[in-house]
């Protein structure tokens, strides 16, 4: 089994202290693909201030947090970061979210991967849609910029749409959901769908129970599939509906991952991209 740490919402807000106080001790041994925000715009959600939550149209430019980008750059180079895309501005619309009801998003995808290549100096390989959820529209333009998704994106008109070139993969999905008896989006393996490839992912948030994500990794392990934990390290002192803070539960995880004999990578090894 394959074991990844997938954290989200890291953008031109995140102070160094935040990532470490959470990862300190766990990236040197599973490292932390962080889906990072290229230019994160005034909406509410819990990764940024409360001030920044109204107020206009300003963009807020990863790369203008220099303090930032010279802590990350270390990271990966110690190979205990790696970086994706998280939306382009992560701005909510009134329609829905940003890569559901946005406009223009063939350019924001586009410019999302170019931008962050350019401040990082590597390629960008990874698409995590702003709250996981993506149209048939935003898949386009997702798959369009050469993106792979970390996300098992449905098929019909409000995902993938159902094309011969799809069907391979459709069936692949059918066959193992009858023999393994799995959700829809727990998927073990990575699904290569020909143009880009996308794998499944096991959100780390306060309205899950840590036993329901053990039961999960224990079923990817039998299978010798790939385990994606997905959080946010600005919420990890919150509780999982069992009691546990995020954090107990997430050291409990890759813990137990050790126990099983998993191999540590990021989620662009896991997609065979590094």
């Amino acid at each position: 089994m394959k074991f990844a740490i997938r954290d989200d919402d890291t953008s031109f807000f995140t102070q160094p202290e935040q990532l470490l106080r959470v990862y300190e001790g766990i990236w040197d041994r599973a490292p932390v693909s962080l889906s990072v925000v290229p230019f994160h715009g005034r909406t509410r959600t819990g990764g940024i201030p409360p001030e920044y939550w109204s107020g206009g149209d300003e963009l807020f430019p990863l790369a203008d947090n220099t303090r930032l980008i010279a802590f990350l750059s270390k990271q990966i180079v110690k190979k205990r970061v790696s970086i994706m895309a998280h939306g382009y501005s992560h701005v909510d619309e009134s329609a829905g979210y940003e890569f559901a009801a946005g406009a223009d998003l063939e350019r924001k995808a586009r410019e999302a991967k170019q931008y962050l290549e350019k401040v990082f100096g590597r390629s960008i390989y990874a698409f995590v849609p702003p709250h996981n959820t993506l149209s048939a529209r935003g898949y386009r333009a997702v798959v369009k910029a050469g993106f792979d998704i970390v996300q098992i994106v449905r098929f019909g008109r409000r995902g993938r749409p159902l094309s011969l070139r799809h069907m391979p993969a459709l069936a692949r999905m059918v066959a193992s959901r009858f023999l393994w008896k799995h959700p829809y989006a727990y998927y073990p393996h990575v699904l290569n769908v020909g143009q880009h490839r996308e794998v499944a992912y096991h959100s780390l948030t306060p309205s899950v129970s840590f036993k329901q994500r053990l039961a999960e990794l224990e079923f990817c392990h039998r299978r010798r599939g790939v385990f994606v934990l997905a959080t946010h390290y600005w919420e990890l002192d919150r509780k999982t509906k069992d009691g546990l803070t995020l954090r107990d539960a997430l050291k409990r995880l890759v813990n137990r991952a050790t126990q099983l004999g998993a191999e540590f990578c990021s989620v662009n090894q896991v997609l065979g991209r590094e």
